[in-house]
């Protein structure tokens, strides 16, 4: 089953080697741009439930600004923590200069 496309931001709202956070329907999501390519993930760290779309972003890793907990924007796994569960991801793409996202 296919869930909903979501419209989060113009392309240019979230430049390289940044990130932002997001509420859709009352969730928070996180989007983060690693070299032009768009993922995201719930916005709550799952150490403390920091933003992580407030957070800093060094490649393909976003760090929590709560507690410094790393996690990876492709996979969802923690890097801090190996037992921590993953984030939940969502599938983004991008249409005419639009990101979109499947929530």
């Amino acid at each position: 089953m296919t869930m909903p496309m979501h419209e989060l931001c113009e392309v240019s709202e979230v430049p390289t080697g940044t990130c932002k956070a997001f509420k859709i329907d009352g969730r928070g999501v996180a989007l983060y741009n690693v070299d032009g390519v768009f993922y995201a993930t719930q916005d709550f760290c799952r150490h403390k439930g920091g933003s992580l779309g407030k957070g800093e972003l060094d490649g393909g890793v976003v760090i929590c600004p709560l507690h410094g907990w790393r996690f990876d924007v492709v996979t969802g796994a923690c890097l801090t923590q190996p037992h921590c569960r993953k984030l939940t991801l969502f599938p983004t793409v991008v249409e005419d200069g639009r990101v979109m996202v499947e929530i």
